[in-house]
C-alpha cells in the first residue's frame, strides 16, 4: 500500500489541527504534532508540563485514516483542556472522529 508523503502529511496535519482547535473552542491551545512510523497504534496524545499538548500520529495509514486519527486525538486534547470525559474518553472520540472528518472534507479544508 502506498501512503502520502511525510511533507504532505505535515501540511494536512496543520490544516486539520487548526480546524479542530477552532471548532472545538480551544483555539489558544498549543498542540505539537509528531508524525511517526508507528507499528502498534495509530495515534496518541498527552499534556506537557508547560500546558501544551503533543499529538503523535502514525504516518503509515491512508489519508482518510490519518485525518480521522488526528481528529480523534484532538478530541482527547479537548477533553484534557476541559477536564471533561467519561472513562478513558475513547467512546466520545471514537463516536465523533468519523462525522467530524467528514465535515472537514465537506468544508473543503484539505
Amino acid at each position: 500500500m502506498s501512503y502520502p508523503s511525510p511533507s504532505y502529511l505535515e501540511q494536512v496535519a496543520a490544516k486539520v489541527s487548526k480546524w479542530c482547535l477552532r471548532n472545538f473552542g480551544i483555539r489558544n491551545t498549543k498542540v505539537t504534532i509528531s508524525i511517526q512510523n508507528l507499528e502498534t497504534y495509530y495515534g496518541d496524545c498527552g499534556p506537557e508540563k508547560d500546558g501544551s499538548y503533543t499529538v503523535v500520529i502514525a504516518q503509515n495509514q491512508n489519508l482518510r485514516s490519518f485525518v480521522q486519527t488526528l481528529v480523534h486525538e484532538h478530541i482527547h486534547v479537548k477533553q484534557f483542556v476541559g477536564d471533561c470525559w467519561e472513562g478513558s474518553g475513547e467512546k466520545e472520540a471514537s463516536l465523533l472522529e468519523g462525522p467530524l472528518a467528514d465535515q472537514i472534507w465537506k468544508e473543503n479544508i484539505l
